[in-house]
């Protein structure tokens, strides 16, 4: 299965492809190579025109060198954040080597119920606590992240709502201001440690 999400920065276009081989070499095979086909044509729809850019873009002579020196650039952003974050010890995390985005996962049993925020906007705490009241069960995750979008104004994507069994959240790099990055994972730290020791 392969994609150009990862790889293209072009907000909206999600166009992915699966390959096969070998598929008429088995019967099983093939069958279940047609069971992903159907399901696929099911839950997605026509991309036509990243598929008709996909071979402009990626056979142009120009696509690799861009593809290395981007993947550097995000790189270097994934250092920044593993410096800032590094020394947080309720959390764990890989570093992306040229991905995209990255998933910080609490260490189990840091998240409880009853954590929060200091929140200085009023607005910004009412609107907290109106989906906390509509969702009283809500992960353990997911109420961080709201906390630090009312706290701190800074948005990121609870792991649980990718179906994950991890308590966490995934950031992504592309912020390619220096400064704004910093400011950001800056306020993600701070916002990280005072909600781990808030009870």
């Amino acid at each position: 299965m392969k994609g150009i999400s990862k790889e293209f920065p072009w907000p909206g276009a999600r166009c992915g492809w699966m390959e096969y081989y070998n598929r008429g070499a088995d019967e099983q095979f093939e069958r279940f190579c047609q069971t992903l086909d159907n399901a696929k044509m099911i839950e997605v729809c026509s991309t036509k025109l990243p598929q008709k850019a996909i071979p402009i873009i990626m056979g142009d002579e120009r696509y690799q060198p861009y593809r290395i020196e981007k993947n550097k650039e995000i790189g270097q952003r994934s250092n920044i954040i593993t410096d800032i974050l590094n020394d947080i010890p309720y959390i764990t995390f890989n570093p992306t080597n040229g991905a995209f985005y990255n998933t910080i996962i609490f260490r189990e049993d840091v998240l409880k119920k009853g954590q929060h925020l200091k929140i200085e906007n009023p607005e910004a705490a009412a609107l907290l606590k109106s989906w906390e009241d509509a969702e009283p069960n809500m992960s353990l995750d997911k109420h961080f992240v709201y906390s630090l979008l009312a706290a701190e104004g800074v948005c990121v994507v609870p792991t649980s709502s990718f179906a994950s069994e991890l308590q966490g959240f995934r950031v992504t790099l592309l912020e390619e201001n220096e400064e704004l990055l910093k400011s950001t994972f800056g306020k993600i730290k701070k916002a990280l440690m005072a909600y781990c020791e808030s009870i």
